[in-house]
């Protein structure tokens, strides 16, 4: 894109060529990895357990691992074209399915090579975004 843009300023989504849903993408990684089906619970049973996250996180001040905020976010649709960028000239280098069986490929060598995957300490990371927020 650098080469062919004129000058000046645009801004472009890096996308895929196809909008893959969530359940989609989980599909392609675990497949990618170890070919397990990802397991899938009914919208009503998330939204039960998300409300008790709800109750717990106001009762406790802890971060349940589902809430309602995690809930909307993990069920809301969202994507970006890719027409402007395919417009452009652009041509992805490899699909996503492609992609992510290189990616997990690379973890999984990574994780077996002693010291090149760490584990963070997350105050390391600087302030979590409740903590900025407040």
């Amino acid at each position: 894109l650098l080469a062919k843009a004129p000058p000046g300023f645009d801004v472009f989504n890096v996308t895929d060529r196809d909008t893959l849903t969530l359940m989609q993408l989980a599909n392609l990684i675990s497949a990618a990895g170890n070919g397990q089906r990802v397991r899938r619970i009914p919208y009503w049973l998330a939204a039960c357990v998300s409300a008790a996250g709800d109750f717990v996180e106001r009762m406790t001040g802890k971060s349940m691992p589902l809430d309602s905020r995690r809930l909307r976010v993990l069920t809301e649709p969202s994507g970006f074209s890719p027409r402007k960028l395919l417009q452009s000239g652009f041509v992805h280098p490899e699909s996503t399915a492609e992609g992510l069986t290189r990616l997990v490929e690379w973890l999984n060598g990574a994780a077996s090579e002693p010291g090149l995957l760490k584990e963070v300490e997350p105050s390391s990371l600087g302030p979590s975004p409740k903590a900025v927020c407040k």
